[in-house]
Order: C-alpha cells, then structure tokens, then sequence
C-alpha cells in the first residue's frame, strides 16, 4: 500500500505497521477493513500476528488507526467516524505508573473525494447525522490527496484553545508530508501516556485463576 510505504521510513523504532483486528480484555473487537492500518508498540502489549503484518492486537498497543479510502463519500465519512468511536469505546487497561492512558488516535486518509466543498464542514455535518455528542471529534486528523491536510492543533498563543488547522495542497503534495509529519508527531506523546499496561487480564482471569495460598 502506498501510504503504508510513505509512512514505515518515517516511524521511531518502537513502532511497528500492521492490519487486523483490535481487541481488549474483555473479549470487544473492532475488525479492520483490509485497507486500514495501525500503528502499534508491542513493547506495550505483544499482538497475535498471523502474518508479518497482519494479526490481533491489544488496545493498549495501538498509538495510531488510519482508515484508508479510495474515494471519500458521505457514507463513508460516516462510516469512518462510527468505526472510529467503536475504537474508542473499547476498554483500556490502565498503565502500572499512575497515568492516564491516551486513546487511539483515528486518522482518514482518502486518495479522491466526490465532494468539491470543505472536508472539514462535510465531517461537522456527519458528526451530526451519526449522533456525535460535543466534545473531542473521534477522527482529529483527515487528509484527501488534492485537497489538503486538516488537523487539530494546540496553539502557544495566551488564550488560543486547540482548534483545526490545514496544509492546502502544493505542487509537491505538501498535504500528504503534513499528515505523515502530524501523525509521527503524536506518537511519543501517545506512547508516553500508556505506561506499561498490565496485561494478564488477556490470558487470565485472575477471580478464577488465583486463590490466596
């Protein structure tokens, strides 16, 4: 895949790219379409692979979920976003150090779209339309090749909050080095948050396993 290959030279060494299915604990999953990849540490949780690059892997390991379109369409916005808050919905151990662990950052990535207005006030219409409370939006970071790059940014200006910001398309794609740039920006800030998660509740079920001697 070709954002597979943009993105692989560019990741830290802890990081790996795979597709599957991402699971927690208690047995939720979330199945990926073949398209999709994720980012993830297993030095956080190890991943069940079936392959080099395909298996199950913990929440607890996964930094980054990007959902890759052909062509970006209205119900696939949706999907994407719906796809994303299962993602988030999914239970994450807590970390052995005293923190609180960063959810998965989800990112759509599109080659085309059909729609020649704004990204940005089509995804604001379907947060809508899927029943998004207000908040964090599921999907902070979205990129269709031609038409720009629209992330959300903190800003160190006295009284400027996080708001959305963009990388309008160049003649050299500058809006898809933006999104590979965002995304690998992220993912020590992530990594940082999850500690070193206790993760016998994968193989074990310690009320049934475990009596005091």
């Amino acid at each position: 895949m070709l954002l597979e290959q943009l993105i692989r030279p560019w990741l830290p060494p802890y990081c790996q790219v795979g597709s599957g299915t991402i699971i927690d604990s208690d047995g939720t999953s979330r199945a990926l379409s073949e398209d999709d990849l994720v980012i993830y540490d297993p030095g956080l949780a190890p991943p069940l692979l079936l392959s080099p690059r395909d298996g199950i892997f913990p929440v607890e390991s996964v930094l980054e979920k990007i959902e890759v379109k052909s062509q970006l369409t209205r119900d696939e916005m949706r999907h994407a976003l719906r796809s994303a808050i299962g993602v988030h919905e999914l239970k994450m151990l807590p970390p052995q150090q005293n923190r609180v662990p960063e959810r998965v950052i989800c990112a759509l990535f599109a080659y085309t779209s059909d729609f020649q207005g704004d990204e940005l006030r089509r995804m604001a219409e379907c947060l809508q339309e899927v029943g998004v409370p207000v908040g964090p939006p599921p999907i902070p970071m979205l990129c269709v090749v031609g038409k720009g790059t629209w992330f959300l940014a903190s800003s160190d200006k006295p009284g400027h909050e996080m708001g959305w910001v963009v990388a309008r398309p160049k003649v050299d794609h500058n809006e898809i080095v933006m999104f590979v740039s965002a995304m690998v920006n992220t993912l020590k800030v992530t990594q940082d948050t999850r500690g070193r998660p206790f993760w016998g509740p994968y193989v074990t079920d310690i009320n049934a396993d475990v009596e005091r001697a």
